[in-house]
């Protein structure tokens, strides 16, 4: 559509902040790589996805570990 992400991105972040240890697992895998490609050309907040990161690794222990095999290229996007 060409618009700017940023009107959508805010609200967002603002809501996901301090709520990742809420959602499951399977969301945080989603959200990850929606920043992913949201923050691709742009600086990742390090607090949030230190907490995001956080969330994930709390939540896999119940997964399966085949769910874990893009959480490592999605991080990479964000490098």
């Amino acid at each position: 559509l060409g618009l700017p992400t940023d009107s959508l991105r805010a609200p967002f972040l603002q809501q996901l902040s301090g709520n990742c240890q809420n959602l499951e697992f399977s969301d945080l895998r989603r959200i990850l790589m929606a920043l992913a490609r949201c923050w691709q050309a742009g600086k990742v907040d390090p607090i949030l996805l230190d907490e995001l990161c956080d969330a994930i690794l709390e939540q896999s222990r119940d997964c399966d570990p085949r769910d874990l095999v893009t959480v490592p290229q999605h991080l990479g996007r964000l490098q």
